[in-house]
């Protein structure tokens, strides 16, 4: 007989194949007299939920899904949104029995779905491979349980610990292996981060280039609202590709540098048509703490930060980084003015040092790919 455990297997299969940020991954499989009867998962934000999808398989097929189980990664929803309550439908189909990976802790939700169907007499079986669905699942979770985007660290550095050298050279510090997968992950989040002196030094793309090009929004750290088009470049790559570029700053007022004429005047236009202002920390700069709430109030529930030492730092030092890649080249520089990963950490004993806890490793190439949560 085939396990519960196989088929929520096939719901998270299901469930990754849609892009439904800020809605969470779902998926669903119906089965009856030990048969798949239907499937479906939530493509999009605002279309049809998983369970809904599979029902509707169901008809296309000729399947009665009366008396059936139902297996989906994630708590029915039991109110009205874009879409009705998927409960409802659940309880009109005949549905006998629902398996449930993990709860839903959305306050609209919370159980309350649950309590719904096992009023109507549905039995309801909560936390298989619940641990894989809280994976799955983990951007929406920390969007909804703590008001901001899941926060993933990425860096390439050699094996001294340096991101770039001291003219801040840093192409390529990984090789082709490491950085497709940056690209993956990219085609992923809703949004990548840099600060401002990565902008003028690399002047990077911060697309996914997989088979196609994607753009996940692009956001700059600029607290003192210094960032302008200079006369020795004539434009930044991320203010005028496809797709959404943001600034961070702190400051309403326009910088003390002049605007330029011609193009570079339309593209620091660009950049100050797209400023968040933020609340500002103790020592001036963006409270990051403020910038990730108004980036959720933007549905942004994934966030990739990709550099430089200053902003991995205050990410570190404020600990907001619920997940660390990084890419350990097989290369040594040997000078103590090349860029760390971080700097203005003051540890007197190891013990305060920042304390990791490696969760895989794996070898990419000639790189040491590393993924490290902070304890």
């Amino acid at each position: 007989m085939t396990s519960h455990k196989t088929y929520m297997h096939r719901v998270f299969e299901l469930a990754r194949l849609g892009t439904p940020s800020p809605n969470p991954y779902v998926g669903c499989v119906i089965v009856k007299d030990g048969c798949v009867i239907g499937e479906g998962f939530h493509h999009r934000v605002g279309e049809a939920h998983a369970e809904i999808e599979a029902l509707r398989d169901c008809e296309l097929k000729g399947n009665n899904p009366t008396g059936a189980t139902l297996y989906v990664n994630l708590e029915p929803c039991s109110h009205h949104g874009r879409t009705p309550p998927c409960v409802d439908a659940l309880i009109k189909a005949g549905i006998l029995r629902v398996v449930i990976s993990t709860t839903d802790p959305n306050p609209l939700v919370n159980g309350q779905g649950i309590e719904k169907l096992r009023s109507c007499g549905i039995e309801v079986i909560v936390g298989v491979l619940e641990d894989e669905g809280k994976e799955l699942n983990k951007h929406f979770l920390t969007f909804i349980t703590q008001k901001r985007p899941f926060v993933y660290l990425k860096a390439a550095l050699t094996l001294d610990g340096k991101i770039a050298c001291s003219n801040y050279d840093s192409k390529w510090i990984s090789g082709d292996e490491s950085r497709m997968l940056v690209h993956e992950l990219r085609s992923k989040v809703d949004a990548v981060l840099v600060g401002k002196n990565t902008i003028v030094h690399d002047n990077p793309q911060l697309n996914a280039r997989l088979d196609t090009v994607s753009y996940p929004v692009r956001i700059v750290l600029d607290s003192n609202n210094s960032l302008r088009v200079d006369s020795l470049r004539d434009d930044f790559v991320v203010f005028h590709e496809e797709g959404e570029t943001l600034v961070l700053t702190t400051m309403t007022k326009e910088g003390t540098k002049n605007n330029k004429i011609g193009k570079n005047k339309i593209e620091n236009n660009k950049i100050e048509n797209n400023k968040i202002v933020c609340k500002a920390d103790e020592k001036g700069r963006v409270n990051l703490h403020d910038a990730l709430s108004k980036l959720a109030a933007r549905g942004i529930t994934s966030l990739l930060i990709e550099g430089g030492s200053s902003v991995f730092s205050s990410f570190i030092q404020e600990r907001l980084v619920d997940e660390l890649w990084l890419f350990i080249a097989p290369t040594l520089l040997g000078d103590e003015n090349a860029i760390p990963l971080l700097k203005g950490f003051s540890p007197t004993s190891i013990k305060e040092g920042v304390q990791l806890r490696f969760t895989s490793f794996e070898k990419r190439g000639e790189d040491i790919f590393v993924k490290a949560v902070l304890v």
